[in-house]
Formats: C-alpha cells, structure tokens, sequence
C-alpha cells in the first residue's frame, strides 16, 4: 500500500473479521464430524427429505419433490431409504462412506442385507 496511514485505519478492520466464531445453531443436533449416518437421523423428516431431493436432482433422474420417505434394510452394508416422489415413483437413496448419497432405482440395488422395513417398489 502505498499510504501507510491508510493501511494502520483499515488493519483493525480487517483483523476484526478473522477472529469472528462461526454462529452457533443450539437447537442442531450435535453429532461428530464424518458421522453422516447421526447427522441424517437427526434431522427431521422434511429436512431430511430435503437433503434426499438434492440427492436426487444432482443425480439427474425424474423427481420435483419428495414426499416422505422411510428407512429400508442395508443394502451392501450401506444405510439405505426409500425417496417417495410426489409423481408416484421411489428412489432408493444409500449412504456412502465419505457422506455421498447414491441413487438408484428400487429394481437396480438386488437383495437387501434382510426384509426391506418399508415398500421399496411403490406406495
């Protein structure tokens, strides 16, 4: 800079907004960082519906709002549920190590680990 005064005015400034903390959420679950499963199941249904739809719209298949959705049995070992859209179709939606969220239509994922806890093939 070429004012070395103007730099002394503006470096309070500038140094106050580096030490401000992050908001604080109290009525956010705490969970661990990289616990994606905890963080899934504690948030309410419509957000966690949410957090499905953009799963869902980032993987490109046909879905302009979830409707609900209810768990389902492990498939592969993964945590697993079933999206219901608002046009009738199901999507399987499976946690992946690392928090990604893969999306499958119900006749692609096979066999579930055990019974399937809600109707993976429609309502």
């Amino acid at each position: 800079m070429k004012n070395p005064a103007l730099a002394m005015i503006l470096l309070p400034f500038l140094l106050a907004g580096c030490d401000r903390a992050a908001p604080q959420n109290d009525t956010a679950a705490q969970v661990p960082e990289g616990n994606y499963l905890a963080q899934i199941e504690a948030l309410p249904g419509g957000q966690r519906d949410m957090v499905f739809m953009r799963a869902i719209q980032d993987s490109n298949v046909p879905c302009q709002h979830v409707a609900g959705s209810t768990v389902h049995a492990k498939v592969r070992g993964r945590p697993t549920w079933v999206a219901h859209c608002d046009d009738g179709r199901d999507w399987i939606v499976m946690l992946e190590p690392g928090g990604m969220i893969h999306v499958v239509n119900p006749g692609q994922i096979g066999e579930p680990d055990a019974a399937p806890t809600g109707n993976a093939m429609g309502r």
